[in-house]
């Protein structure tokens, strides 16, 4: 009975099970590649960083999406524990729903990462084989990252309460995108402008430093950027939405894309500064063909995963709007004005997520470039691998709106 309801549950709810599918299939290629190649390679130095850090990555992607997952599930656990469910039911539903899907993504997974080996030796120019060293690291690290996130989802069940449950996505965004917000005099917002912007622009004059320093310039545009987006961005946001408090469409749209600016924030730092974050370390490949290929190879995929996460929680949030949307189709607005709104609102935090990535990926590329550390097609393939699957988010995000727009009714 209970292996029925939990496999009934991922078909009613196909969208978020497939993505949870999607991110751990690509998760489990990624990390079935990279550990054949870093074996290769050998992990002393710089790819014992990068090989934490890949580990490190893969785990916090996982986790993130389990994590929402688990929220958009919320709402139906507490029915089922109002209605008499033990917290041990609970427990074993979604048990039986995430080993479903992680089965179904661990072999596929490992199938397309054998299959994907010949076309790497034929990139490097070398004759990698699948080892067993390798495939018992492999082995440790998928094994730990499923036992965290089956211990994750027994302590979710089992320390949150029914009515805790039911208010889980509104508390998850609470304070951080409501349109009310404290805010502090206009002096200070503009005195934390003046600092933050030059703050954050300035570890980027370091790549002309010839001791290749493109790792901690990005790990400083990284935290500054976190900082920069309470302190200045959404300051700037409110400021904007006082100018346009007679503009009912575009006060709607800054208001929205607030919402997604505080909402999406860490999705954001995940997304550019892991990939910045790897890209840097072609200044340490020192002349080593595999070791640069590598580290374009473990960008990518790391840009496509992050993607994927990002997409994942975004379209929550787009769920949630559902409500919002609802309420100004009442008072007036109409469907097509509606989707004018969010289509431009959409543009706006993709378009927001690539600024911030240029602003650091432009002069890292020229610094490479300088130094001889990457080549004209080998930053087509970087600059690919960010763009498409920002392309196909972004499309997915907007018909996915228009979706939630053509099913909202008025109330009446």
């Amino acid at each position: 009975m209970i292996l029925k309801e939990a496999l009934r549950s991922v078909r009613n709810d196909l969208f978020r099970a497939f993505f949870f599918w999607l991110t751990f299939l690509l998760t489990t290629v990624f990390i079935f590649l990279f550990f054949n190649l870093s074996y290769e390679i050998g992990e002393e130095g710089v790819m014992t960083i990068v090989t934490v850090f890949m580990v490190i990555v893969c785990t916090v992607d996982i986790f993130f999406v389990n994590h929402f997952y688990m929220t958009s599930r919320a709402k139906d656990l507490a029915v089922r524990l109002i209605c008499g469910a033990t917290y041990t039911y609970l427990s074993f539903y979604l048990l039986i729903q995430v080993i479903f899907l992680l089965l179904l993504a661990l072999p596929a997974g490992i199938g397309i990462g054998c299959a994907l080996m010949p076309v790497i030796n034929s990139l490097l120019g070398t004759s990698i084989m699948i080892t067993t060293d390798a495939m018992i690291r492999i082995a440790v690290v998928i094994g730990l990252i499923i036992f965290w996130i089956l211990l994750f989802n027994m302590s979710f069940t089992y320390k949150s309460a029914a009515s805790m449950m039911f208010n889980m996505q509104s508390e998850m965004v609470s304070g951080k995108s409501n349109v009310l917000t404290l805010r502090g005099g206009k002096k200070a917002e503009k005195l934390k402008r003046l600092v933050l912007f030059p703050l954050y622009l300035v570890p980027l004059l370091l790549l002309v430093d010839p001791l290749k320093p493109s790792v901690i310039c990005t790990g400083f545009c990284i935290v500054i950027f976190s900082v920069l987006v309470d302190g200045a961005w959404v300051p700037y946001l409110n400021d904007q939405m006082d100018r346009y408090i007679t503009d009912p469409y575009q006060n709607i749209h800054i208001g929205f894309h607030r919402m997604n600016v505080r909402y999406m924030k860490k999705n954001i730092l995940l997304v550019n500064g892991s990939t910045l974050f790897v890209y840097a370390l072609l200044d340490q490949a020192k002349g080593s063909h595999v070791f640069s290929v590598t580290i374009l190879l473990s960008c990518c995929m790391v840009s496509f995963l992050m993607w994927f996460a990002y997409l994942f929680q975004y379209t929550n949030e787009q769920v949630r709007r559902g409500a919002k949307l609802g309420t100004l189709l009442h008072i007036g607005y109409t469907k097509e004005q509606l989707n004018k709104i969010l289509r431009k609102e959409v543009f706006s935090i993709y378009g927001t997520t690539l600024l911030f990535f240029a602003i650091v990926f432009v002069p890292v590329t020229a610094s490479h470039l300088s130094r001889a550390a990457i080549t004209l097609p080998q930053l087509a393939l970087v600059g690919g691998c960010y763009l498409i699957p920002l392309t196909i988010c972004m499309v997915v995000s907007l018909r996915f709106y228009n979706r939630v727009v053509d099913h909202i009714k008025t109330v009446r």
